[in-house]
Order: C-alpha cells, then sequence, then structure tokens
C-alpha cells in the first residue's frame, strides 16, 4: 500500500502532500480511536480495586470526552482533505492522460482499440479515488491500532499481550496468498474488462451495419457470450481469494480464542488479575477489528495497482519528440525531400524517397489508385507521423522542428471521415477558433455553402448534434468541418477528399469555396473525382508503388502520364454508367 501511495504521488506530484497530510490526520485520528480503551483500563483497574473516586470518575469522563472529540475533529480534517484528493487525483490524471495522448504519435492510436482507453480513463480510474479516502484509511487504523494499544495491553500484562498479538505474524502470510490471487485475478478482469468495453462501442457504432446484414441477433449472442466470460472471470476472481481471505480471519478469530482460554488458565490459578483478564477480553477484539479490514484494503489496492501499472505503461509511451521553433514561418510553401514512409516495422513502404514541393498560396491535388499513400501525405504534413527517412518541411523549417501549437496553428484539415463533437453545431464550426464572433462563424458557414440547411433546422446554429454527428447526414456533416476548417483561417489547408459525401447540387459551390481559399492559403487536396480538380495549380500522380508517376497541371499530365490518363478515363466512364 506505501509503494503504490508513492507510485501516485508520482503520477500526481501535486497531491503529494496532500496526502501525506491525510495519512497524518489518519494517524493521529486512530490514536484518539484508542485513546478512550486506554483511559477505560485505568477506569476499570481503580473500580475493581474499589478506588474510584467522583474526582477519578470526573476526570476518566473528561478523558474520553476529549478524545472522542479530537477523533471526531481530525476525522473531519482527514474526511476534507482525502476525498477532495480522491476526485481531484482522478481528474488531474485524466487530464495527464488526455495530454499525453495528443503528443503521442497516431501510430499508437491506430494499434490500440477504443475500447482499451475507454476502459482505463472512465471505468479503472475510478478505483484510484478509492484509495486515499477508504484503503489507505483503513490500512493506516489495521496498522496504528495495534501500535497505539500495544503500550497498554503490556502495562496489563505481558503474557497475554503476546498471547493477543501472535495470531498476527501467522495471519499475515495468508493475507498475502490472497493479495498474489486477487493480483492474478484483477489483471484477467481488466484485461476482459478492455475487451468488454470494445464490443460494446462496435456493437452500438455497427448497428446500422449489423441490422443491415441481419446479424443482430447473432451479434448479441457473441456480445452476450463476452458478458458471460466477463461474469466467469469476475466469479473465478471471488473465488480464488476467498480461501486465503477466509484462512486470514479465522486465524485472527482462532486467536482471540486462545487468548480467551489462555485468560482463563491464568486467571483461574491466580497467576493474574480479574481486571486484567476483563480488559484483554474488551480490547481483544477491538485489536483485531482493523487488521480483518485488510482483506478489503487489499482487494482495492490490487485493482488500482493494475490501473497504475495500465497509466504508467501509457504515460512511458515515447511522444513525438516536441521542436523549438515557436513562431510562424516566412512562407506556407510545402517541401517533401526523399521522404519514404510505412506503418509498421513489418508493413511495406508506402512512400519511397517521395520528394515534390508546394508553392505557397496554390492548390495542389494528390490523385492516385486506392493505397498510393494520399491521405499519407497529408499526415505527414500534419506531422501525425515522423517519416523514417527524408524530411517534411514548411516555409524552409522541417514540421519536426515546430512545436506542437505552432505547427497545428498553421494547419487546418478536414478529414475524408469526419468527426463532430458532442454539442452545437456553432461550436463545431467554432472549435478551432473558440473567441470567433458569430458574424464570422455564419459566414464560414456560409462559404462551406452549410448555412441554409442550418438556419432550416429547429434551433439554427444551437442545435445540438450527437456524438460523431450522428444526426446528421454525410455531406452534411462535411460541409460543417468545411466551415470549421474556413473559420480558423490557418495558412494551409489540407483537404482528404472534401466532396466525397456532397451532393452535386452543392459540389461545385465548395469547389468554388475551395478556389477561393488560394488568395490567402495553401490548399492540398485529395480527390478521387478527377474532375474536381482539373483547375488545380499542380496535380502530384502517385504511381502505386510508393513513387511519383509524375507533376503537372490536368492538361499536361493527360499528354504525357498513361496513368492519369487511365485514371481520367475511368472516371468518365464511370459518369457514364446507366442502369
Amino acid at each position: 500500500m506505501i509503494k503504490l501511495m508513492y507510485r501516485l504521488s508520482a503520477l500526481v506530484p501535486s497531491l503529494a502532500s496532500a496526502m501525506k497530510a491525510a495519512a497524518f490526520y489518519k494517524v493521529v485520528e486512530t490514536f484518539f480511536m484508542g485513546a478512550p480503551y486506554g483511559v477505560l483500563i485505568f477506569f476499570l483497574d481503580d473500580l475493581l480495586a474499589r478506588t474510584l473516586t467522583m474526582e477519578k470518575a470526573w476526570i476518566y469522563t473528561g478523558a474520553i470526552a476529549v478524545s472522542y472529540l479530537l477523533q471526531g475533529l481530525f476525522c473531519r480534517l482527514f474526511t476534507t482533505l482525502a476525498y477532495p484528493v480522491g476526485t481531484e487525483l482522478c481528474e488531474q490524471v485524466r487530464i495527464k492522460v488526455g495530454d499525453h495522448l495528443r503528443t503521442l504519435p497516431m501510430s499508437y492510436l491506430s494499434r490500440r482499440n477504443a475500447g482499451d482507453t475507454t476502459a482505463l480513463i472512465s471505468d479503472d480510474l475510478v478505483m484510484l479515488t478509492l484509495i486515499p479516502r477508504m484503503a489507505f484509511p483503513q490500512f493506516v487504523s489495521a496498522m496504528a491500532m495495534p501500535l497505539v494499544m500495544a503500550p497498554f495491553l503490556f502495562y496489563i500484562d505481558w503474557r497475554l499481550a503476546l498471547c493477543a498479538l501472535l495470531p498476527v505474524p501467522f495471519a499475515l502470510p495468508m493475507l498475502r496468498k490472497c493479495q498474489q490471487a486477487l493480483s492474478y485475478g484483477m489483471r484477467r478482469r481488466s484485461l476482459a474488462l478492455v475487451e468488454v468495453s470494445s464490443a460494446v462501442i462496435q456493437y452500438v457504432q455497427g448497428m446500422e451495419v449489423v441490422k443491415g446484414f441481419k446479424l443482430a441477433g447473432e451479434r448479441f449472442r457473441a456480445f452476450a457470450e463476452l458478458l458471460s466470460r466477463f461474469k466467469r472471470i469476475n466469479l473465478s476472481l471471488v473465488f480464488r481469494s476467498m480461501p486465503f481471505m477466509l484462512g486470514f480471519q479465522a486465524l485472527l478469530d482462532c486467536g482471540f480464542v486462545v487468548l480467551l482460554l489462555y485468560g482463563a488458565y491464568l486467571f483461574l490459578g491466580g497467576q493474574t488479575s480479574l481486571f486484567a483478564f476483563l480488559a484483554f477480553l474488551v480490547l481483544g477484539l477491538r485489536l483485531y477489528e482493523p487488521i480483518k479490514a485488510l482483506g478489503s484494503v487489499y482487494e482495492v489496492s490490487q485493482a488500482a495497482e493494475v490501473t497504475v501499472d495500465r497509466l504508467e505503461a501509457l504515460m512511458n509511451e515515447k511522444p513525438l519528440p516536441e521542436g523549438a521553433v515557436a513562431k510562424r514561418p516566412a512562407s506556407s510553401a510545402i517541401a517533401f525531400e526523399n521522404v519514404s514512409f510505412r506503418y509498421g516495422s513489418d508493413s511495406p513502404d508506402v512512400l519511397k524517397q517521395v520528394s515534390f514541393t508546394i508553392p505557397e498560396k496554390t492548390v495542389t491535388a494528390i490523385v492516385g489508385p486506392s493505397g498510393a499513400g494520399k491521405s499519407t501525405i497529408l499526415r505527414l504534413i500534419a506531422r501525425f507521423w515522423d517519416p523514417q527517412a527524408g524530411t517534411v518541411s514548411i516555409g524552409g523549417v522541417p514540421v519536426s522542428q515546430f512545436t506542437s501549437d505552432a505547427l497545428h496553428a498553421q494547419i487546418s484539415m478536414v478529414f475524408q471521415d469526419v468527426y463532430l463533437f458532442q454539442g452545437t453545431i456553432f461550436e463545431n464550426i467554432a472549435f478551432g477558433a473558440p473567441m470567433a464572433a458569430r458574424v464570422s462563424v455564419v459566414n464560414a458557414a456560409r462559404t462551406a455553402c452549410c448555412h441554409d440547411f442550418i438556419s432550416a433546422l429547429p434551433e439554427g446554429y444551437e442545435t445540438r448534434i450527437g456524438e460523431g454527428g450522428a444526426t446528421l447526414s454525410g455531406g452534411e456533416k462535411q460541409r460543417v468541418s468545411i466551415a470549421r476548417a474556413i473559420l480558423k483561417d490557418a495558412p494551409i489547408v489540407l483537404l482528404d477528399e472534401a466532396t466525397a459525401s456532397v451532393d452535386p447540387e452543392n459540389e461545385s459551390q465548395i469547389q468554388q469555396a475551395i478556389n477561393g481559399l488560394v488568395k490567402t492559403r495553401t490548399v492540398v487536396l485529395i480527390a478521387h473525382r478527377l474532375s474536381t480538380v482539373t483547375s488545380a495549380d499542380q496535380i502530384i500522380v502517385l504511381d502505386g508503388r510508393g513513387g511519383i508517376d509524375a507533376v503537372g497541371t490536368h492538361r499536361e499530365l493527360l499528354e504525357r502520364s498513361p496513368l492519369y490518363a487511365r485514371l481520367w478515363n475511368s472516371r468518365q466512364e464511370a459518369l457514364g454508367w446507366r442502369m
């Protein structure tokens, strides 16, 4: 438990002093919890010796009353400190995890399932709040109470005191076995909870697909089986640890029985007094009570240790190295110099020794076969990953030398898979510029051709949308995300198939809006509909083998790039297709 508290202090150093103060208050509170029993011993001694006077009775009563008063005072001090510390601990860890996650390369998130992170920062972290406000106080009481009561016990009768304390060293190995069983079971439970959380997310988010393919029952049965397995793991956790827990408590109970018999033997043999015998009968039960509570303490602490292990593993993930350049570069021109990139050590290269330049305040389109690396280029510009070789630079400065804030302040990005946050449409458009005036938000929406459909909604811009923008159509989400990028007013705009989900009526309007950005921005876009990029200043054609086939305007590429000509002709044939 002490080691766990040190690990928690290392996670949130700002709370270390508060947790130490809470522990001190608990120790003092425990002392005053045991003090009345010490006073009671003297009271009982005088009572049996018939030396009790009214003056002594007032002194004893006053001492007990003061002990209760001070116990309540320090209990209040502990509670008012420990409970907020537990909540603050959870909050600070979540913030710390969130800050760390945004510094990690996207490769970390791409190899983790959503349920893992969700379970860690939602369900598992709740267990940490129990440590400073429940588990650690009980541990302190279990350790401090015998230390507080031991002097009184040895003062009365050292033989009975040794007999009372004798079961403790024999019971602790059983507690250690229980701890090991809990540790193993909690780790299995944690892994199973990740699977359950992932299954819930997939089942809910994929409900349309599940229903569309008549798999609702089959998928639910698989989900139910996963829950059944989770239940079996939880029961196994209980059944594996229960024998050791019962053995631990049984040894302590047997200790009191032995104390009772040994005390009776000494008393009947005239080797101890009635006072001593009665005192140990009263104090013996109180001595074992907090020690028995260690069982529940270790259950909570083992669950917390599993969570801390996972947190430390996450926090030990190396972030992308932070650059030192915090100022905007002289221009927004982009250059790739001999860039090679692959998504995994065992994966083939997506890009091989790729070099090209994107002039400032121009529109550059990237086209090519599926899987050629078009989206990868955009993500390398935004530095979601670092290339294995080569340099990506903006304004002559490698993107790796910028601070994260400085780099992302220069870039607005519209993803192919649009994600909108739960909240109002206004908040989603203003996400990149939260201080923007309402008129600026509306103008950005007009430019992105989404003002009309927003105005038609019951609450207009204050209409709340579901998680991921679930209440909007694909085209509506796409246009809101374009408005968000326009409002941010970054010098570089990256559009990953920005017109993919837009109807033909609005496609030309959005294309005009994109063309209007050229006056003040550098625009890089991916388009499968080649008709939308014919007016681009340059088109980069990827060959699908990790290289570049050709670079030029639409007319130039039709003449000297057979691959581009084939893509163009295929698109024209698709446009002429009829049922």
